[in-house]
């Protein structure tokens, strides 16, 4: 019995973990707390898998996975710093929304 209970609060807590990276990735203004908030999402499911005893290739390659995430974020956020100046949402579209080529009427 202790260890169904110890399961099912694994799960619980990786599920929460999941709702929090996902909440942090679509509300964060912030590119790289995005990022971040993505990788706990991830976290998350690799948690629950771990949890629920996926097979171990399963679990390597969601690690892979996240990894691969992190690399090309990080040079997404790299990019976006310099040519915006700032990793900030609302700053990269105010940059973007004057900058966009209006269309001619044909």
């Amino acid at each position: 019995m202790p260890s169904d209970l110890a399961e099912c609060l694994l799960v619980m807590g990786a599920i929460a973990l999941l709702v929090a990276g996902a909440a942090t990735a679509l509300l964060a203004p912030n590119a790289l707390k995005r990022l971040i908030g993505l990788g706990l999402a991830t976290l998350g499911v690799l948690a629950a898998l771990a949890a629920l005893r996926s097979p171990e290739a399963v679990l390597v390659a969601g690690v892979t996975g996240l990894l691969g995430q992190f690399v090309i974020g990080v040079a997404i956020t790299i990019r976006l710093q310099e040519e915006y100046g700032s990793i900030e949402a609302p700053e990269i579209d105010a940059a973007d929304g004057g900058s966009e080529a209006q269309d001619a009427p044909q």
